[in-house]
């Protein structure tokens, strides 16, 4: 009887430890599974902030790239701006000369006028003088032929 016990005793010893290796594996086993989540929670969380990082890379070259386009925008604006004033100040110069020429043009026809006035001036003049020439003999004549 104390041999049958002692084996009975020995296989609820035995059975012990086989159900302790058994709840031990269990733990294992499952810390082993939360291990794994948590390494892939941990790698889904690292490429959310990998593409959120190259997203914001993305953004940040869109901004830039929208303000190289602004400035580019705005220096093609100055560049119009530019020709139209050197247009303008063309343009100016062109009035300018053209207004000047229109002035000396005038001061010609005006001297011109002048002058022919005063060649019309001395051409009669010097008829009236030439006539004055020849009545005053015709005059004197007269006189002497009819005294």
């Amino acid at each position: 009887v104390s041999v049958v016990a002692s084996a009975v005793v020995g296989v609820s010893v035995v059975a012990s430890a086989v159900v302790g290796v058994s709840v031990v594996a269990s733990a294992m086993v499952g810390f082993s599974v939360v291990a794994s989540e948590v390494v892939r929670v941990f790698l889904v969380a690292s490429s959310v902030v990998g593409v959120s990082i190259v997203v914001s890379a993305v953004v940040a070259v869109s901004v830039v790239a929208s303000a190289v386009v602004g400035v580019s925008v705005l220096a093609s604006a100055m560049v119009g701006v530019s020709v139209v004033t050197s247009a303008l100040v063309g343009v100016s110069v062109v009035a300018s000369a053209m207004v000047g020429f229109s002035v000396v043009a005038s001061e010609v026809v005006g001297i011109s006028v002048v002058v022919s006035g005063a060649v019309r001036f001395f051409v009669v003049a010097s008829v009236v003088v030439g006539i004055s020439a020849v009545a005053i003999p015709v005059v004197i004549v007269s006189v002497v032929t009819s005294a």
